[in-house]
């Protein structure tokens, strides 16, 4: 059954299979970015396997931080990646509640101050974060807090955002 284009047998089987071996839970993940020195190309380039696929993905800075802006820069990457992650999480939240959505957009918003990537001072580099969750369904609309409260649980881009995750840089030479 599908429901909020989630497929809830797949994601019933895979509870039931970390159930049966937590470990199954565990799925590492990487991304290797490699720096182009190329003008006039931009500056960061990965390629991602997804279910046997690649895809590259690029960035570049803008302008005021050296780069020409032909891509989105790391920041848009980061704020697409953390409300995608809450809006997958609010969908599958919304499917497993038996919540149907209509209408679903999730917008991730900060200010980003520059002082410290620019080497001016020492500020943090976000004010915070905020989400703003624009769903429907032609259900109870009362459910949906419901649905924002378990997303918020279960959304591994909140746990990121709200708990210091380690951290470790290994420099390799050569």
């Amino acid at each position: 059954m599908r429901l909020n284009n989630i497929d809830l047998s797949r994601v019933q089987a895979t509870v039931e299979a970390v159930r049966q071996n937590p470990d199954q839970a565990r799925r590492p993940q990487r991304v290797e970015v490699d720096w182009n020195f190329a003008e006039g190309e931009p500056q960061m380039r990965a390629t991602v396997t997804v279910e046997g696929r690649a895809h590259t993905l690029e960035a570049d800075s803008p302008p005021f931080l050296g780069g020409a802006g032909l891509r989105p820069g790391p920041i848009p990457y980061c704020l697409f990646a953390f409300a995608s992650c809450f809006a997958g999480s609010f969908a599958g939240a919304a499917a497993e509640l038996g919540v149907r959505l209509t209408r679903l957009r999730v917008a991730a918003e900060t200010v980003v101050d520059f002082t410290r990537p620019l080497g001016l001072g020492d500020n943090p580099p976000a004010e915070g974060l905020t989400f703003i969750v624009d769903a429907e369904t032609d259900g109870d609309p009362a459910r949906l807090e419901e649905v924002r409260e378990l997303a918020y649980r279960r959304c591994p881009a909140v746990y990121c955002i709200t708990n210091p995750v380690p951290l470790k840089i290994e420099l390799r030479r050569g």
